[in-house]
């Protein structure tokens, strides 16, 4: 069946793909390889509380890219290490073929495509894929296993085994770019094969089928203004076995924006119909209506320049749900350049959310005012804000630096005891030689978390340098830090002291890491080394 789809997919192909420069393919070779591979191997020992993890682990990677005749491209990755599981054995992970000729390209072996996430949204597949963009079409194709068929355990053994129906499905895109506007449409359907597994009685277990169809559109409107809308519908059925209509859900966006010279305002409305899902995805953010409206100024020339944005969104849509949630949002970020490469950057956001828990006597007594009492409201608020700025430093000799300082704030505030309150601010100065590449660079931070009666403290230094070797064929650079948290009114230090050493060729290059950590009782050293190799 395989090979019958990617013959189907085959035929997609215009015959303009074979008319190739046939000057060219006698020119070139008939193959041409090339790719890199990497060898990395790290050791672990703990010096003091005991040696719990394995000492010795490797990792082999590489990639390998064939050209056949100079027009068709085949990259090949792999992935050999010891760490495929519990067990000590090495493991192959995954393969993927994706060959490439001009505009025509194929995916083959266990890919991910990503269309739109309400349809086919990132989901890894065994199967085969193609994408033709000639000109100003772009059509998609794929087939393949989504889902492989697995039996429920017999014992404990495997308890994260989850049992599954054999899933197949198929899709296709179709898009066109005119002068000012770009359309897309999308169809994709996958179901699962019933045979292919027992569930028996006692396994909440369906086979399912769905298919999705999704439009959308990207329009300029009147040179200034721009409109992109989208809309998708996925029919599910739950059960195959029973002879029932499937569940229709929808989903709908549209989104303005007016561009000018120096501002630009969107407004976007975005509504998920409750449980809407497709098997050709993994996560949703479904049972929402979200409304946002936000701009960008720019001002003083270029040097100033904000941007804003407010939202409300809610869920429970079709108030089936004991708890709905309202949300407000808001963000503010400013950027000001100061100089020829000073900046003061800052950024605020909110978002406040409304809950509202209904009693469970609810859907027996609606009307009863006797139950307001038991109807729980809850208010959570989020803020956070940041600041950062960067000021150049004078001159002194072939050494130019900076001075550069951040700050950070964020609260969480809801129910009473439960808020929390996150702190944390740096400065440092960071310096460059200009002839040797040298630079140096400390910093200061200090934080403290506040959660309840609980209040937690950092602070500690940090300290780097590079200093390339033997005409900047070396790179050696250690760095330093220590920390010092009290939590409580207690104490502990925490240091952390680590050295690099890269050595790069024309098509090799090899690292080595030595890092020694240390706290109260604890001690522990990781060894790295790796090396890589590109071939051209």
């Amino acid at each position: 069946m395989l090979l019958r789809i990617a013959v189907l997919l085959g035929c997609l192909i215009p015959l303009g793909v074979f008319a190739q420069d046939v000057e060219q393919v006698l020119k070139s070779k008939p193959v041409e390889a090339g790719g890199s591979m990497q060898m990395q191997q790290m050791f672990n020992h703990r010096l003091e509380g005991g040696n719990r993890s394995q000492p010795f682990n490797y990792v082999l990677s590489g990639n390998l890219n064939l050209t056949f005749f100079g027009v068709v491209h085949a990259p090949f990755q792999m992935l050999f290490s010891n760490m495929g599981n519990q067990f000590s054995q090495p493991t192959f992970n995954q393969t993927a073929l994706h060959p490439q000729y001009k505009w025509l390209q194929l995916h083959l072996g266990r890919i991910a495509i990503n269309w739109s996430p309400q349809t086919v949204g990132g989901h890894v597949f065994q199967g085969v894929a193609t994408d033709l963009t000639p000109g100003k079409w772009t059509l998609s194709a794929l087939y393949g296993r989504f889902q492989k068929a697995k039996a429920a355990p017999s014992d404990s053994l495997a308890p994260d085994v989850t049992p599954a129906f054999r899933r197949m499905g198929y899709g296709f895109r179709v898009g066109h770019r005119f002068k000012n506007a770009h359309w897309q449409a999308t169809y994709f359907k996958a179901a699962d094969d019933s045979s292919s597994l027992n569930p028996g009685p006692f396994l909440q277990l369906t086979p399912q089928s769905n298919h999705v169809v999704g439009l959308l559109t990207d329009q300029v409107l009147f040179k200034k203004l721009m409109l992109n809308a989208a809309y998708n519908v996925s029919y599910l059925q739950n059960d195959m076995r029973i002879n029932q209509s499937p569940a229709r859900k929808q989903h709908y966006k549209c989104g303005l924006a007016w561009q000018g010279k120096v501002q630009r305002w969107n407004l976007t409305y975005e509504y998920t119909d409750p449980e809407y899902l497709t098997l050709g995805a993994y996560y949703f953010n479904n049972d929402m209506e979200n409304i946002s409206v936000g701009g960008n100024v720019m001002a003083l020339k270029g040097k100033l320049n904000l941007s804003g944005q407010a939202g409300l969104q809610r869920d429970n849509l079709d108030n089936r749900k004991n708890a709905s949630m309202r949300r407000r949002v808001y963000s503010l970020q400013g950027q000001y350049r100061m100089g020829k490469s000073g900046m003061l950057s800052g950024a605020y956001s909110s978002f406040t959310s409304f809950t509202n828990t209904r009693p469970f006597t609810d859907y027996l007594q609606p009307n009863s005012p006797m139950l307001a009492w038991d109807t729980l409201n809850f208010r959570e608020v989020s803020e956070s804000g940041n600041v950062q700025l960067s000021l150049p430093m004078p001159r002194l000799g072939k050494w130019q630096g900076s001075i550069n300082g951040n700050g950070l704030w964020q609260r969480n505030a809801g129910a009473p005891g439960s808020n929390s309150d996150f702190y944390n601010a740096g400065i440092g100065v960071v310096a460059r030689h200009a002839d040797n590449g040298s630079s140096v660079a400390l910093q200061m931070n200090a934080g403290q978390n506040m959660a309840g009666e609980l209040k937690v403290r950092n602070l500690g230094p940090v300290f780097s340098c590079s200093v390339p070797l033997m005409n900047k064929k070396w790179l050696t650079a250690l760095s330093y830090s220590r920390i010092i948290s009290e939590v409580q009114s207690v104490k502990t230090a925490i240091s952390s002291t680590r050295f690099q050493l890269n050595r790069k060729w024309k098509t090799q290059s090899i690292q080595a890491m030595l890092q020694i950590q240390r706290s109260p009782g604890r001690g522990f050293l990781q060894a790295t080394i790796g090396y890589q190799v590109v071939v051209k």
